[in-house]
């Protein structure tokens, strides 16, 4: 059966006489998506039931074993006095811990941070410029900093109305998306 499939592109080669094919252009069907809406996030009292905030931060990365001893130590020598040194240094911001994916393989983790809101976020590392809680913010960051797969990701509730409205987030971008959906669900 082999010797058949290599006679027919034998056969192939000689008609183009030793020629390759010239090279061909299929046109591809594209689609252009948005990101989606991705409005101002309602600010968020820490202590709501049900959320971790307005804003959760999340760091995920990976420590190869040779830190693995070092970051063990890192976390339990500092783990407790980052969340409280970061809770003192603002009520409405939140250090929720590192977790270790607890699967086999290369050690992962994630880093999880929560705020009020974006700006609680903003104003709090704008305005953290010395002391122990920013080292160890440095030193937690750097090993982040040696995984080249790392990645960070900004992640806001899912659920509306939490605060008792139910917001369209202010943003001029998201009324334009909203008035289009309706068009489009309308038919026009």
């Amino acid at each position: 059966m082999a010797m058949k499939s290599d006679k027919k592109d034998v056969e192939q080669i000689l008609k183009r006489r030793g020629r390759d094919q010239s090279p061909q252009v299929a046109v591809s069907a594209t689609e252009i998506r948005s990101c989606g809406v991705m409005g101002k996030p309602e600010p968020i009292p820490m202590g709501t039931p049900g959320v971790l905030g307005g804003i959760v931060i999340i760091w995920e990365f990976e420590v190869q074993f040779e830190d693995l001893p070092a970051f063990r130590t890192f976390l339990d020598n500092n783990e407790v006095l980052l969340r409280q040194g970061i809770s003192t240094l603002d009520a409405q911001a939140q250090y929720l811990g590192t977790y270790m994916l607890h699967e086999g393989g290369t050690p992962y983790f994630r880093t999880i941070w929560a705020y009020k809101e974006l700006q609680t976020m903003l104003d709090l590392w704008a305005n953290l410029t010395s002391g122990n809680v920013r080292n160890m913010v440095k030193e937690l960051r750097s090993f982040w900093l040696k995984d080249p797969g790392r990645s960070e990701a900004r992640w806001a509730p899912a659920r509306r109305n939490i605060m008792g409205q139910n917001h369209d987030h202010d943003d001029a971008f998201t009324q334009l998306t909203v008035e289009a959906a309706q068009e489009l669900a309308a038919g026009s």
